[in-house]
């Protein structure tokens, strides 16, 4: 009885230290989380405020006009939209155009492959707060034939290869 008693005590304490362990660990770290506003996916971080827009789930795609604001509220809290991230319209076949916020207050990051395959957009404008573009980022978007860059310094913009 005593060496089971013993037994059930360490495993007690080691139930403890495991707990311990991973609060702490987790202490003080926010997370991501997804969620969706206006048919627009988004993946944030509700501490910070901040979030980029993610591809759909489940294998959906985009399609059609889409607008991406750079601030809106969202349960309760204002979200700021800082980028494009990685491949998030990748094969939108059906995405015809895609209007960026332009507010230069707001640094805007476009991930790699961000629009690749994205057949039906025929003009992009990169508005001012851009300061990045992905890899691949345009890649085989065949009938994008008008792309504005807004920059007063072009210098700021950094533009991956093959973009």
């Amino acid at each position: 009885m005593k060496t089971m008693m013993c037994f059930l005590r360490m495993k007690c304490l080691s139930m403890r230290a495991l707990l311990l362990t991973v609060g702490i660990l987790f202490c003080g770290h926010t997370f991501a989380i997804d969620f969706e506003k206006d048919g627009v996916y988004y993946s944030g971080n509700p501490s910070e405020g901040t979030a980029v827009v993610v591809a759909p789930p489940n294998s959906e795609k985009y399609s059609g006009s889409i607008v991406i604001p750079w601030l809106f509220l969202y349960d309760g809290q204002y979200i700021v939209v800082s980028g494009i991230a990685d491949n998030a319209f990748q094969g939108a076949t059906g995405l015809t155009s895609i209007k960026l916020p332009m507010v230069d207050l707001v640094p805007f990051s476009i991930g790699d492959l961000a629009f690749n395959d994205c057949t039906g957009l025929t003009s992009f404008t990169i508005p001012a707060n851009v300061t990045h573009i992905g890899e691949k980022a345009f890649y085989f978007c065949d009938k994008l034939k008008d792309l504005y860059v807004c920059t007063s310094d072009p210098s700021t913009l950094e533009i991956g290869a093959d973009a």
